[in-house]
């Protein structure tokens, strides 16, 4: 046994090296040996999302991209967004989709925000990405690009 460790007075507990826990109980009236299989069940945790960007920014809305690490079996998306100066907090969740990226939409103009990517499979969700701040346009710089345009 490669590992052992007391257990009660009189009994003995380990691993035998080839996934078998020994238990080994000595009594006065008993003597006991015993073997017990010891299968590990593991279950694939999905990795955050990386290389989140926020692009497209406009006054009211903003477009978040994403990246899936190798080999995740990933069904869907759920993309966190919030208002660095409230509490509030969106959830968009996707599901049964491949695509790497969302629009968020009714966003206030010249405010910042922080938003959050998880992926979902049928195991589980991700943990959360790195967070993300960007702050939207002003609806003033919109208006001035469109006037700058020459025809």
């Amino acid at each position: 046994m490669s590992k052992c460790f007391p257990l009660l007075p009189g009994c003995v507990a380990g691993f035998d090296g080839m996934g078998r826990f020994l238990l080994y109980i000595k009594s006065t009236v008993l003597l006991v040996f015993g073997y017990f299989n010891i299968c590990l069940i593991t279950a694939d945790i999905l990795a955050a999302p990386v290389n989140v960007t926020v692009r497209h920014l406009q006054a009211n809305s903003a477009v978040v991209s994403w990246e899936v690490p190798d080999g995740d079996a990933v069904i869907g998306y759920a993309i966190s967004q919030q208002r660095k100066d409230v509490r509030m907090l969106r959830l968009i969740q996707e599901v049964n989709t491949t695509t790497r990226s969302c629009m968020l939409w009714d966003l206030e103009e010249d405010t910042e925000y922080t938003v959050h990517v998880q992926s979902i499979s049928l195991a589980g969700v991700s943990p959360v990405s790195e967070p993300i701040s960007f702050r939207t346009a002003k609806e003033a710089e919109k208006l001035a690009l469109k006037g700058n345009r020459t025809f």
